[in-house]
């Protein structure tokens, strides 16, 4: 009879690099060896998302939530890069899966930001243009000049978010970000 593999961590020493499996003692070994940098991003298997290593390890602070047990219903704390993965209450001892405490935002809510981007920076753009052709230079250029400038930073705004959105919940028919 085999034994399961136990599940590891992915640890990566830079954003570029792939990923190698290590287990927690072996990122505490090579840490404390120098070989591996605290700032090396780390992610547990069963997770989505990547953290430092020093956070892992308790060199670097992270951050902490509460929430309730499901089983005994107190409230325990947990840190935000535990989500996920299965941990003991601190009151009853139940072994239990840190939530994600964060809502899950539909994108969709991120269109009207992305449309008032994209008709201010077209009014921008008339403004500045219209301004030209009609020779009224000076504030009228430099008004037209701000609402592009608004524009353009509403429609960034909201793309960025659409990214976080889908970076932490990805479609069920899409791979996975990191693989």
């Amino acid at each position: 009879m085999s034994l399961a593999p136990a599940m590891g961590y992915l640890v990566k020493s830079s954003f570029n690099a792939e990923p190698q499996t290590y287990s927690l003692e072996r990122i505490q070994s090579d840490v404390s060896a120098g070989s591996l940098p605290a700032t090396a991003l780390v992610r547990h298997e069963k997770q989505d998302f990547w953290y430092s290593v020093g956070e892992l390890i308790g060199e670097a602070p992270a951050a902490e939530f509460q929430f309730t047990c499901p089983c005994c219903k107190e409230t325990t704390h947990a840190r935000e890069i535990d989500v996920g993965l299965d941990m003991p209450c601190q009151k009853c001892a139940e072994l239990i899966r840190v939530p994600d405490i964060q809502p899950v935002k539909d994108p969709a809510q991120d269109q009207p930001l992305l449309k008032r981007g994209a008709f201010l920076l077209t009014w921008g753009v008339v403004l500045a243009i219209g301004t030209e052709f009609l020779a009224l230079i000076g504030h009228a250029i430099i008004g037209g000049l701000i609402v592009e400038t608004v524009g353009i930073c509403m429609m960034i705004n909201g793309y960025g978010k659409r990214q976080l959105y889908y970076r932490k919940h990805p479609p069920a028919d899409d791979p996975p970000l990191f693989s």
